[in-house]
């Protein structure tokens, strides 16, 4: 296990889970922002690749699990927290916002039409979607910051993490 390994491979390999994790946190949160949610994607899908690709040097030692940890993290985000909220935010705008002449405006198919409607339900409807969307992606950059850190905090103790398949 990681006690056989040199410590200077043992140092390599925790900064490299150490720099993971804060590339995964940062990405999260960057992703809760407009401006730059494409940076925040960009960074988890790059750690997330680096991770992958990384997984045979990190074999038999104790970061194997953190690799795992965060792998898991990124494809639970990417294949039910995505998705989920993505579903829960249209919910949301159907419920609480009028689209009827957003839809008669794009069965249309007259472009100006659809784009004036497009501009006018924006007008009306900018806090609730502000609001809305604030509140359904606050949960999924939560969950995921908060795995960032609880792995984080394992590795700062020099410990594994304990059950890889948990979902929190």
């Amino acid at each position: 296990m990681s006690e056989d390994i040199n410590p200077q491979k043992f140092d390599k390999l925790q900064e490299t889970c150490r720099t993971l994790y804060i590339v995964y946190a940062l990405g999260a949160v960057l992703q809760f922002f407009d401006d730059t949610m494409l940076a925040g994607m960009f960074a988890i899908a790059a750690a997330g690749f680096i991770a992958g690709r990384n997984k045979a040097k990190f074999r038999g030692t104790i970061f194997e699990s953190h690799l795992r940890w965060m792998i898991r993290s990124l494809w639970i985000g990417g294949v039910f927290m995505i998705p989920a909220t993505l579903l829960l935010t249209m919910l949301l705008l159907f419920a609480f916002t009028d689209l009827g002449a957003l839809v008669h405006a794009f069965m249309s198919r007259d472009t100006d039409v659809i784009m004036g409607a497009v501009q006018n339900y924006l007008a009306a409807n900018m806090t609730r979607l502000s609001v809305i969307t604030g509140l359904v992606t606050a949960l999924p950059v939560a969950w995921f910051v908060h795995r960032c850190w609880r792995g984080y905090e394992l590795l700062r103790g020099g410990l594994p993490v304990d059950n890889v398949t948990s979902w929190i």
